[in-house]
């Protein structure tokens, strides 16, 4: 199983990175290559990318150590995928950390494309 950090320094407050980040529901605010989007009965994040159809579990949030973790249940060539996006206070800022889990390693290439394009795309939603 591979892993990596991805870590960002963006010009808004850590709250409001976090409000950002920390909404399970509101990912398609900061990620644009979503073509559709909705949360099922169940919680769970069903999503439209590129053609291909996801579902993503929540495991877990925290307001007070701003972390979310969610994984790719379905949808995807893995064995397993963890996901854990922290913002923490940066005198620039907020520096927003986005740790991913991958197996089979090779998949852990596309998932660092996409969640450092999601990192500047936050950084234009919040300073737009």
């Amino acid at each position: 199983m591979a892993h990596t950090v991805i870590e960002k320094i963006v010009s808004a407050s850590p709250q409001a990175t976090w409000d950002a980040v920390g909404d399970f529901a509101g990912l398609q605010k900061v990620m644009p290559a979503i073509e559709a989007f909705r949360i099922d009965d169940n919680g769970d994040r069903l999503l439209t990318v590129f053609g291909s159809e996801l579902r993503e579990r929540l495991v877990a949030r925290d307001d007070a150590t701003r972390s979310i973790t969610y994984q790719i249940v379905e949808g995807m060539p893995v064995t397993h995928h963890l996901v854990t996006i922290t913002v923490h206070d940066d005198p620039a800022g907020a520096r927003v950390s986005w740790y991913t889990e991958a197996d089979p390693d090779e998949m852990l290439d596309l998932f660092t494309a996409v969640y450092t394009g999601a990192l500047d795309e936050l950084e234009r939603y919040l300073t737009a």
